[in-house]
């Protein structure tokens, strides 16, 4: 009890302190005291909740609800308030969003009629004006190409497919001096445009069902690449992919 301990470090690589760590602990307590369910709460490392009625994303001090009723949305929406409200919590009202059927959250457009998800309106022409740009002009800092790549591949996430059209940016954006214009090698151009050319192919729609083969590939001494394909029901499929 009389010993004294120092942290090696006072911040994460990403540049965050260790407030947010706090908040994020803070603000998954005070939904799981409105009787949230732990295992609905969304989190990467964790496998995908396969009843979904009812759904959470904690961000820092940010919750997003994802439910199938309205009525339920309401009633948990109350218990949360009430729970913050009893620890102390103050509510920012300016970013308070209720029952919506449509919002903007990380970055996207989601809709739930239909479901679907989009990259957000404004942020999407920012970024095909920016590469509009470079194809007129070339030059642009090694900082301005990473900031365009920032919005480009959180849009790929709705399509991780799109992620293979970059390569030589990467080289590019880890030039210095960041901030310094220079000349845009047609390379990188290109894997721009190509990035904006698949751009429709971006929105997900969420009603997608489960498909009822299982595909396996790994590589083959034989072949190159083999491939095993197996069919199961949807909900067993279901449960694996989640």
């Amino acid at each position: 009890a009389r010993s004294f301990i120092f942290p090696a470090s006072t911040t994460w690589p990403m540049g965050f302190a260790w407030s947010s760590a706090v908040a994020q602990d803070t603000t998954v307590g005070t939904l799981l005291a409105t009787g949230f369910l732990e295992q609905n709460i969304v989190c990467d490392t964790e496998p995908f909740p396969f009843d979904q009625r009812e759904l959470a994303v904690v961000a820092t001090d940010d919750v997003i609800f994802i439910h199938g009723a309205r009525s339920d949305a309401l009633r948990r929406l109350d218990q949360y308030d009430a729970a913050k409200r009893k620890n102390g919590i103050q509510k920012a009202a300016a970013k308070d969003v209720n029952a919506a059927s449509t919002t903007t959250a990380l970055g996207c457009e989601l809709t739930a009629d239909p479901p679907e998800a989009h990259p957000n309106t404004q942020k999407f022409w920012d970024l095909m004006n920016a590469i509009i740009e470079l194809i007129n002009d070339p030059i642009a800092s090694p900082l301005a190409i990473h900031s365009m790549m920032g919005v480009g591949q959180w849009f790929a996430i709705l399509s991780r497919p799109h992620f293979s059209c970059f390569d030589a940016v990467y080289e590019f954006v880890r030039r210095e001096p960041g901030d310094v214009p220079q000349q845009v090698t047609p390379r990188v151009v290109n894997e721009l445009l190509i990035f904006a050319g698949l751009t429709p192919l971006l929105s997900a729609d969420l009603r997608c069902q489960w498909c009822t083969s299982i595909v396996a590939t790994d590589a083959a001494p034989e072949f190159g690449i083999g491939v095993s394909v197996a069919t199961a029901p949807s909900d067993c499929v279901a449960r694996l992919g989640t």
